[in-house]
């Protein structure tokens, strides 16, 4: 390499250098900047996922109580059903045993009149 290649080589080589060295500064503050802003994005995540947990844990707590609820609201319509299917058995029964009578006292008024007009 000729002193003029050499001496062009050491201009250029500085010029790199003090590019360089002007954006470097520029560069960190953006790298500082973003780093910053991930941070700041990190930490509204954690809170965000600290919500969620906690709404999820009363979501899990409402469906708990919806269930039983529901579960509660089954067993009294079967509770219910059962004591209706008692008491139409018990009021067919009652039906049944009144027509009984009401046949026997006929057969009673039948024996009777028969009896009058003898």
């Amino acid at each position: 390499m000729s002193k003029h290649d050499r001496e062009q080589h050491t201009l250029y080589l500085k010029d790199q250098i003090q590019g360089l060295e002007d954006v470097i500064p520029e560069q960190q503050e953006e790298v500082d900047s973003n780093q910053e802003n991930y941070e700041e994005a990190r930490e509204r995540l954690e809170q965000a996922q600290t919500e969620a947990d906690e709404l999820k844990s009363h979501l899990d707590e409402a469906v708990a109580r919806l269930e039983g609820s529901q579960e509660e609201l089954e067993e009294y319509k079967r509770e219910l059903r059962d004591l209706e299917d008692e008491n139409h058995k018990k009021a067919r029964l009652d039906r049944e045993e009144d027509e009984e009578e009401e046949g026997e006292e006929g057969e009673e008024d039948i024996e009777g009149a028969s009896v009058i007009k003898f």
